[in-house]
């Protein structure tokens, strides 16, 4: 099993695009196979800092979200909306992929992350 120190490394091994559950699930679609992977825990703080900045929130829903994401194995919907681009040069980053109502979205996704 392979552990991943960036996203550039696991965006360069990724078939296609990675998201968020996928990152806490620790599986993805890697090399044509779907694979279980490893990741060090600079790889993780850097994820979890990624996704609260996106899902936004007041410090205490901020605090709680960082803490649900990396004790638990948290399984939403949203999360799979959350995804992990590289285009070009630029440094590989965090983006969200909004439905038809994006701020009802986001709220759902951090209530359900502060809980």
């Amino acid at each position: 099993m392979k552990t991943f120190n960036s996203f550039e490394e696991l965006l360069k091994d990724a078939t296609g695009q990675i998201n968020a559950q996928e990152i806490i699930n620790r599986r993805a679609y890697i090399g044509g196979v779907w694979q279980s992977f490893e990741v060090t825990e600079d790889f993780i703080s850097e994820f979890i800092e990624s996704v609260v900045s996106i899902l936004g929130g007041q410090n205490r829903t901020k605090s709680d979200m960082r803490f649900n994401l990396r004790r638990t194995a948290s399984q939403h919907w949203g999360l799979s909306r959350i995804i992990l681009s590289k285009y070009g040069e630029s440094p590989a980053r965090w983006s969200y992929c909004a439905g038809q109502d994006y701020p009802s979205e986001i709220a759902t996704i951090r209530k359900y992350l502060a809980k």
